[in-house]
């Protein structure tokens, strides 16, 4: 549902962020072991290259977000070291190469994958946003605070729009 949204939102980035009449803020909501990666990747190097990251992350979702075909990933996936389990769910969706297209070292990404504080930080913001906010799954919508109870783009442009004209 992200990476959809992504996609369909960019008339949100190039009108209403480009002219600064409205601000987005990318929260990242952990769900799972996959969700913690994409996100740490996302997040890998300077705040500069987040949105390159995250965008690249949700266009190529459908490419790498499926089941690998060696069976052993399991094992993997369940290695009890944060760092290993991190790379191996990377490698094994291929996600180093997708990064490595982005100009990243594979010494780079095994140091945003080890991102253990950073990983426990965000779980915590996914826990606060279900207890405090009411987010029970992604995307979700925040407007001047409130919870918006759509789910894409299209019901969300009207919301925006109002906003938008409220505030002026």
């Amino acid at each position: 549902h992200c990476a959809a949204f992504n996609g369909e939102s960019r008339p949100l980035r190039a009108g209403p962020v480009h002219l600064g009449a409205v601000s987005v803020e990318i929260r990242p909501f952990l769900r799972n072991s996959l969700d913690v990666v994409a996100t740490l990747l996302a997040q890998c190097g300077p705040q500069n290259r987040f949105i390159g990251n995250h965008d690249l992350l949700l266009a190529r979702q459908s490419s790498w977000l499926k089941e690998p075909t060696d069976p052993a990933y399991k094992t993997r996936w369940a290695n009890s070291d944060f760092a290993a389990r991190s790379k191996a769910v990377a490698q094994d969706l291929g996600l180093y190469a997708l990064m490595q297209g982005r100009g990243y070292s594979p010494a780079q990404l095994d140091a945003c994958l080890a991102n253990q504080p950073l990983a426990e930080k965000l779980a915590k913001e996914t826990e606060d946003a279900a207890s405090r906010i009411g987010v029970t799954g992604t995307p979700s919508f925040l407007i001047n605070g409130k919870l918006q109870e759509v789910y894409g783009w299209e019901p969300l442009r009207p919301l925006i729009e109002s906003a938008i004209a409220q505030s002026r």
